[in-house]
């Protein structure tokens, strides 16, 4: 008879967040910012860093003077759920007191490795057109502080375009566009 039942499935967890950080940190695969583990298909990680800090020619392109007052008006339009299916389904809730989380879904060999549902609460904000997120910590706390630790705690990304029912984002790779939906 088992008498720590917990003990096991603390050492399950322990052993999967150890394998996971084995193979980021050996270049056999990547987590993306959305919390999603990828393999690479010739066995090593994509060359992109996932928060890579803006360099002359990304600041150079900054919006005109008068971003302050669009960067209210765009945060008033950011307030509410968000959702699209980047590496799994994600939700994101962006609240007016400048809190919100984001839900990730995970599924197959991803939620296997990390959890089929992860958790990510973050302080959120928009400056000069660009949505910037940092996350403070979530569920299951192993996962999202492995997470953390290797990606970084913050983001941020420009934002595209921004309606009533639809937020285009650009990841800070240039290249990776963010299609969120607006749920409410």
């Amino acid at each position: 008879m088992i008498r720590y039942p917990w003990l096991i499935g603390l050492c399950v967890l322990a052993g999967l967040a150890i394998a996971l950080a084995v193979l980021v940190r050996s270049g056999e695969g990547e987590l993306d910012s959305g919390g999603s583990f990828r393999i690479a298909e010739d066995g090593k990680a994509p060359a992109v860093a996932p928060f890579p800090v803006p360099d002359a020619a990304t600041t150079a392109t900054a919006p005109p003077v008068s971003a302050p007052r669009k960067d209210e008006e765009l945060r008033a339009k950011l307030v509410g759920t968000w959702q699209d299916d980047y590496e799994g389904k994600r939700t994101m809730t962006l609240r007016s007191d400048g809190t919100g989380a984001m839900v990730v879904e995970l599924s197959g060999l991803k939620a296997a490795l990390v959890a089929p549902r992860l958790t990510f609460h973050m302080q959120w904000s928009v400056a000069q057109g660009r949505l910037k997120k940092r996350s403070l910590g979530g569920e299951p706390v192993v996962q999202v502080n492995m997470i953390l630790k290797t990606l970084g705690d913050t983001v941020e990304e420009e934002i595209l375009e921004a309606t009533e029912d639809r937020l285009l984002l650009l990841d800070p790779d240039g290249k990776t566009k963010y299609d969120w939906r607006r749920m409410r």
